[in-house]
């Protein structure tokens, strides 16, 4: 799963790699280049134009979940729920250091420091780093 998959890089090298990948993002522009560009690469994703929030989130549905650049809190659990035993989450985002960079960015759109590890507190942390303004974990559901 490529969750907010954008125009779908991560879930194409995902798809040539051998997985089978869903890719939902709300944008119906981005969906349609993804397709497009899966297509051209001559690899199969299965994207979806849908808000992650209403997606349906099956449990136990994926081996990787991969979440890049992008922050909706609400759907920790639901990505917690919805990775197998032994699956793999990728996680990296903007945390609070980058209004310093960028002061007049979207506070609510950044992780506090910490946050990350404490959400997911229940995987196996594999890596886990804040350096400047970007935090990413790397997780294995026990």
């Amino acid at each position: 799963m490529d969750v907010a998959c954008g125009t779908g890089e991560n879930a194409i090298f995902l798809a040539k790699k051998g997985f089978d990948v869903d890719g939902i993002d709300i944008s119906d522009v981005a969906i349609k280049i993804a397709r497009e560009t899966a297509k051209r690469e001559g690899v199969t994703v299965n994207f979806k134009p849908c808000p992650v929030e209403v997606f349906s989130w099956k449990p136990e549905a994926y081996d990787l979940i991969v979440n890049f650049y992008f922050l909706e809190r609400s759907l920790f659990p639901k990505i917690l729920r919805s990775l197998r035993r032994g699956g793999v989450l990728i996680f990296e985002t903007y945390n609070v250091n980058h209004l310093k960079l960028n002061p007049d960015f979207n506070r609510e759109y950044l992780l506090d420091i910490g946050e990350l590890i404490r959400a997911f507190k229940d995987l196996n942390i594999v890596y886990y780093s804040e350096v400047s303004n970007v935090t990413t974990l790397v997780g294995v559901k026990p």
